[in-house]
C-alpha cells in the first residue's frame, strides 16, 4: 500500500512560494505548474 504524506494547503504554499518568487524574479519565460490531486474523502 502506498504511503501518503499529507501536507496542509498552507504548508504547500509556504514551501513553494519562495521558489516560485525566485523563478519569476529571475525572468523565466514559462512557469508550468502541476496539479496535486486532493486526498480528501479517500483517507
Amino acid at each position: 500500500m502506498p504511503v501518503f504524506i499529507i501536507f496542509s494547503e498552507k504548508e504547500l504554499f509556504e514551501f513553494h512560494r519562495p521558489r516560485i518568487k525566485l523563478l519569476v524574479e529571475s525572468g523565466v519565460d514559462i512557469l508550468a505548474c502541476e496539479t496535486i490531486p486532493s486526498l480528501k474523502g479517500y483517507c
